[in-house]
């Protein structure tokens, strides 16, 4: 039994046509998805790495601010003027971080459960939790520092801004 060349076309085109349904179905179903994770990175991603930045660069101001706040009180004569802006720069930035931290603990919570990188939202989670605890210690070591400054006592300071900037040293290394 021969076939026609139009039957052998027409079979031909009826094969593509049917190869091509199942390669749009087949697209369709990734582009669901791809739009699926589009708005995962729009709508909980980017405001968590936002909130991230926004962590790190309030703790840099607060650490310049710190830094700021002992020279003005260290030199010599001590400038109150720079130490009092220096000082409410300082509370200003630490109630900052602590909002920030729990902006960005709020954008954790938000995650579901099934994510496609769970060890760098752990990762997140992990030093989130070590930053609030740290920090009320680092706190109170630079409010220690500073009234030891204030009484007088600069071996007191000197030694505990040492201990400080260790601190800081380890953390930042911790975090490369």
């Amino acid at each position: 039994m021969r076939t026609s060349i139009g039957a052998k076309i027409f079979g031909l085109a009826i094969g593509l046509l049917a190869l091509n349904l199942v390669l749009a179905g087949f697209l369709l179903t990734r582009v669901i998805r791809f739009s699926h994770e589009l708005n995962v990175i729009a709508e909980r991603d980017t405001p968590l790495d936002t909130a991230l930045s926004r962590l790190n660069d309030a703790g840099m101001r607060r650490w310049l601010t710190f830094d700021r706040w002992v020279t003005a009180l260290r030199s010599r004569p001590p400038d109150p003027s720079k130490a009092d802006a220096a000082e409410r720069d300082y509370e200003k930035d630490t109630a900052e971080i602590m909002q920030l931290l729990d902006d960005a603990d709020a954008l954790l919570r938000k995650y579901p459960s099934k994510v496609l990188d769970l060890a760098a939202l752990t990762e997140v989670e992990v030093l989130i939790k070590q930053l609030r605890s740290e920090y009320p210690l680092m706190v109170s070591r630079q409010r220690e520092a500073i009234a030891s400054i204030r009484t007088g006592h600069t071996d007191r300071a000197s030694y505990l801004l040492v201990l400080i900037e260790d601190a800081q040293r380890r953390r930042q290394a911790g975090r490369e």
